[in-house]
């Protein structure tokens, strides 16, 4: 879903390597936000495909920023 997603936003085709796992991959994750939302309040509402879009006009833009 990922790498479509990234595909859809980019307008490119991934060139795809899988590769064995290798050591200290995470295999399994249960991430959970839920203590999160709350004791702190976060509450996420970017979604995916907004992030990535806001993500690739930033990156494209970063040849444009100068450093003073």
């Amino acid at each position: 879903e990922l790498i479509g997603a990234i595909e859809k936003e980019t307008g490119r085709s991934a060139i795809i390597d899988r590769q064995p796992a290798q050591p200290g991959d995470v295999l399994l994750t249960c991430a959970d936000i839920t203590k999160a939302r709350a004791h702190l309040g976060y509450a996420p509402d970017t979604s995916l495909s907004e992030g990535l879009r806001l993500f690739n006009v930033w990156f494209s833009d970063r040849d444009r920023v100068v450093l003073a």
